[in-house]
């Protein structure tokens, strides 16, 4: 996702999946400097079905300050 950059952005995209009880998986976040500051937060969350993602996607959306999310399945030990 991308996101304001400012100093309670962190605490604001985590919120809503601690929420629901999940842990994440993993999360990176980086600060793209410029005229017009922004995060740049890649977070991953495994034990979510395809409804409960849809649902942190949105709730993600909507929130103050988040500027866009892009949402995608990881599927780990897929045969070739």
């Amino acid at each position: 996702m991308t996101a304001d950059a400012d100093q309670g952005m962190l605490s604001r995209v985590l919120g809503p999946v601690g929420k629901r009880g999940l842990v994440i998986d993993r999360v990176n976040a980086l600060r793209e400097d410029g005229a017009d500051p922004v995060l740049l937060i890649d977070m991953q969350v495994s034990g979510l079905d395809d409804q409960g993602r849809d649902i942190v996607a949105a709730v993600l959306s909507q929130t103050v300050g988040v500027r866009s999310v892009l949402v995608c399945d990881k599927h780990a030990g897929r045969a070739a």
